[in-house]
């Protein structure tokens, strides 16, 4: 796990739900919209670990895959729409063996995600709706928790 140590320098923090999780390791991008300001959040399926949630898009990591990759994959798979450019990693949620890296993606335009089953809907929404937005997922809820990952969605907004 070499490669994940440029992102030690981020705070993790333990979970104390009990959740099982898929995998040892995933990651998840939180998409702005430069342009319009706005981020893209999914609503969760039932399918999913807790689902009928808003949380970010992501997944687990495949043996040989860099986290990087790992990101870009999922948010492929789950929007039908490519990420280009820099990853900024942000926070890292730790529990009982299991890892989560979260990162915030730019965009150069809002598009319609193409959904697959595991997630229901999703909504474009400025900060202040994302603030608000309820029910969140734990994960997404941690991210907006952590003073770092805010200063990082806030400078891209400016």
């Amino acid at each position: 796990m070499k490669y994940l140590k440029r992102y030690e320098q981020y705070d993790a923090f333990d979970n104390a739900s009990g959740l099982s999780f898929w995998g040892d390791i995933g990651g998840g991008v939180l998409p702005i919209c430069k342009k319009t300001k706005r981020i893209l959040l999914p609503f969760r399926s039932i399918y999913v670990n807790e689902g009928n949630t808003y949380g970010v898009w992501g997944g687990k990591l495949d043996d040989d895959e860099h986290i990087e990759q790992t990101v870009k994959r999922e948010f492929n798979e789950e929007t039908g729409h490519d990420l280009v450019g820099e990853l900024t990693p942000v926070f890292v949620f730790k529990t009982n063996g299991f890892e989560y890296y979260n990162f915030i993606g730019v965009v150069n335009e809002e598009f319609k995600p193409i959904l697959n089953w595991e997630t229901e809907s999703y909504e474009w929404v400025t900060f202040d709706e994302m603030i608000e937005i309820e029910p969140k997922h734990f994960g997404l809820r941690s991210l907006l928790n952590d003073k770092k990952s805010i200063d990082v969605i806030l400078n891209i907004l400016k």
